[in-house]
């Protein structure tokens, strides 16, 4: 593992320049040529004016040149932006006009509405062959390097800013953890706007791990490789892995990492009898990932836990302002070295001096697992994306003839949780269950439309205009 004392690239270029760094697309990258690459990205970007402290949103499917452009950007002291490149173009556009990046790098055939901020195409950067010298702006580990975006509760982006430090320290972490042979294997398997897979990315840098990448990350582009190919470490989510093991797959890398969403007993129980070895992990992106973990295989009692801190990591049950003995249900605090430094676009930061405070209800039990009850009220993990509620309900408002709404998640064996929706139609409108899916296609991404609508005559509320759900319920059962 290389110490935080130099850009994590230059570091490995310079004690294993020979080393495999990148598998993509059936060659091998060596460390020296991925750095001579970078190099070349670093004086197309100097070029463009990106500079020091430069935000700079990144839009691409291609792991490739994400890979290279993060650690140009890294070089020359820019914060890297992942965005989503699932969201229509609509909602790019609103996204960018909340946390108005200096610069927005782009594939070619990226959805793009008018933009207020400066666009380049990634592909021109990449062979634009500047003459320049490249200035690399000094390592300081504890600048920032990443604002990551997440959704809150009002579907307003929320950017969690990580330093290089936090992001060293969880991979640190993780090692010490798990202690992975050097040149372990891994297949970037997650998207990387998300903080799991942009994990990966990280953890391979620092650990001098090998990494594939893919020009189409999607799951069908993972399920074609795992068809021919094993790793050491995969990280899924419990959608994907229940896929694999429906298509009966053989075991696909040596451990894998489970999260984004609650697993299933019944998945979990499948998965081990089926040879895999599962290990599930609990982390946020403003934790910087995983920083609980739960080797199934080894603690098959404890299943339905997420297991135990990592080193490093302090994990408490608050209620009250008081910490709870164990046994006992309350919020669950994290303290740990690799929690963000920030927010960039706040809402309300869930944070104390010490501890990270998640949002998230459990306990820990008297040998000190942890065991989540409830993920954060108003975000709905499906599939392992994390959707806003409020997001869905202000879309489904803004049809012309929806009188009342309410959006909440209900148990999926497919997408762990799905989306589903209570509405109220105006009177003079006939309305079905289709006509609003087609409608919301034009205002949200396809993964955030509502599986399951129910229609009502009225939304239960109280004296204070909040759900009565005891009534709600009564009324779903009946439809």
């Amino acid at each position: 593992m290389i110490e935080n004392n130099n850009h994590w690239l230059l570091s490995a270029v310079q004690n294993f320049p020979s080393s495999v760094a990148v598998e993509y697309e059936d060659r091998n990258y060596t460390y020296a040529e991925i750095y001579e690459m970078v190099i070349k990205t670093l004086r197309s970007l100097r070029a463009c004016g990106i500079k020091s402290d430069s935000k700079v949103g990144l839009l691409t499917k291609n792991q490739f040149n994400f890979f290279l452009l993060v650690n140009a950007l890294w070089l020359c002291g820019a914060i890297v932006i992942p965005l989503n490149y699932r969201l229509t173009p609509n909602e790019l556009n609103d996204l960018l006009k909340k946390i108005k990046p200096d610069i927005l790098l782009h594939d070619s055939n990226a959805e793009l509405l008018g933009t207020e901020f400066p666009a380049i195409e990634v592909e021109s950067l990449l062979l634009n062959d500047a003459e320049e010298e490249p200035i690399t702006h000094q390592f300081i580990p504890s600048r920032p390097a990443v604002i990551m975006l997440t959704s809150g509760s009002s579907g307003m982006p929320k950017g969690i800013v990580h330093t290089f430090d936090t992001i060293y320290r969880s991979v640190l972490s993780f090692s010490e953890f798990f202690k992975p042979a050097f040149k372990s294997r891994w297949l970037a398997s997650l998207p990387f706007y998300h903080i799991g897979g942009f994990m990966i990315l990280c953890r391979s840098l620092i650990l001098q791990h090998k990494i594939k990448l893919l020009q189409d990350p999607s799951f069908e582009s993972v399920k074609k490789i795992l068809k021919e190919e094993t790793f050491d470490f995969l990280s899924l989510v419990p959608t994907q892995l229940k896929i694999l093991i429906d298509e009966n797959f053989r075991p696909v890398a040596k451990t894998i990492f489970l999260g984004g969403a609650p697993a299933e007993f019944k998945l979990l129980s499948r998965a081990l009898d089926a040879g895999w070895n599962i290990v599930k992990v609990y982390g946020s992106t403003e934790t910087c990932s995983m920083v609980a973990a739960l080797e199934v295989r080894k603690h098959s009692d404890k299943i339905a836990s997420s297991g135990k801190p990592l080193p490093g990591c302090k994990i408490v049950i608050i209620q009250d302002g008081k910490e709870l003995p164990a046994g006992e249900s309350g919020e669950i605090y994290v303290n740990s070295l690799s929690n963000f430094i920030g927010m960039k676009y706040p809402e309300e930061i869930y944070r104390t001096e010490k501890y990270f405070r998640t949002g998230d209800w459990g306990f820990i039990d008297k040998d000190g697992f942890l065991y989540v009850e409830a993920r954060r009220d108003d975000i709905i993990i499906t599939g392992g994306e994390n959707v806003s509620s409020r997001e869905v309900l202000n879309a489904l408002l803004a049809l012309e003839y929806t009188k009342d709404a309410y959006v909440f998640p209900e148990n999926d064996d497919k997408w762990g949780s799905r989306i589903s929706s209570a509405v109220v139609i105006k009177k003079n409108y006939s309305i079905d269950e289709n006509r609003i899916k087609d409608d919301l296609r034009s205002i949200l991404s396809s993964f955030k439309i509502p599986k399951k609508i129910y229609f009502l005559t009225e939304i239960p509320r109280n004296e204070m205009g909040k759900i009565n759900f005891e009534k709600l319920l009564k009324l779903l059962n009946q439809v």
